[in-house]
């Protein structure tokens, strides 16, 4: 009976293992993606990053670093009581891994609440992106209109929110273009979709992460409980 519950704890904590890895994976993407987006968020030059610019902005990235940072102290807890918790005499000391659970928990919760909040944003993408297109510099409105072969948010009058007749938009031919809603919300809606989505995996991993150090939990004081047993009535099993 000892070796099936030692066999069942090595493979519960295999799993682990390679569970938190995942776990400690995605604060990385989280705190890389936000990195390399943060340091191409230069508002003076207008190039490829503008529009995606336009959907993530600087609240979104410090936002997804808190998160990536919250993630990493609390991978360094569970490892902590991991350990502390392993091997002969430490089956019973499992408060770090209940705490650990605990912070899951927390760090679940965040998460899906960050996941659902973008989810929401998606539904009214064309209302919400009038007052980001608003919000933005003539020279912006110009290069979006250029680059997306459009002219005016809604449409090319005054009411549709058109001002800059220049490039593109100077034609006469061009004027009845597409508006600027629609590629817009369109490279929104993608990317914002792929953000909720890779969010709501990470959630994924964090659920699994937190069954299993529960079943840790159980199976080392289950196993510190026959040992335990089994040095009260010696190995000839007069306990029974």
């Amino acid at each position: 009976m000892a070796r099936t519950k030692m066999s069942r704890n090595h493979r519960l904590e295999i799993s682990w293992g390679v569970i938190s890895f995942l776990f400690l994976a995605s604060a990385g993407v989280l705190i890389g993606i936000a990195q390399v987006w943060r340091a191409q968020d230069d508002a003076t030059v207008l190039g490829s990053h503008t529009l995606r610019k336009l959907v993530i902005t600087d609240l979104d990235t410090t936002i997804a670093t808190v998160l990536g940072v919250i993630i990493v102290v609390a991978f360094l807890v569970g490892l902590v009581g991991f350990f502390t918790s392993r091997g002969p005499g430490k089956g019973e000391k499992s408060t770090g891994l209940v705490v650990f659970s605990y912070v899951l928990v927390a760090t679940g919760i965040i998460t899906v609440i960050m996941g659902s909040i973008i989810w929401f944003f998606t539904l009214t993408e064309r209302n919400d992106y009038m007052e980001v297109w608003l919000a933005q510099s003539d020279a912006t409105q110009a290069f979006l209109q250029d680059t997306l072969s459009c002219c005016g948010y809604w449409n090319a009058t005054t009411e549709g929110l058109f001002t800059q007749a220049t490039g593109f938009c100077a034609t006469v031919a061009n004027v009845t273009a597409s508006p600027c809603v629609t590629p817009i919300t369109a490279f929104a809606d993608y990317t914002l979709n792929n953000v909720f989505t890779t969010i709501y995996g990470f959630t994924a991993v964090q659920v699994s992460l937190f069954m299993v150090t529960c079943c840790l939990i159980i199976t080392r004081r289950e196993e510190e409980r026959f040992r335990k047993i089994d040095e009260k009535y010696g190995a000839s099993g007069g306990f029974v």
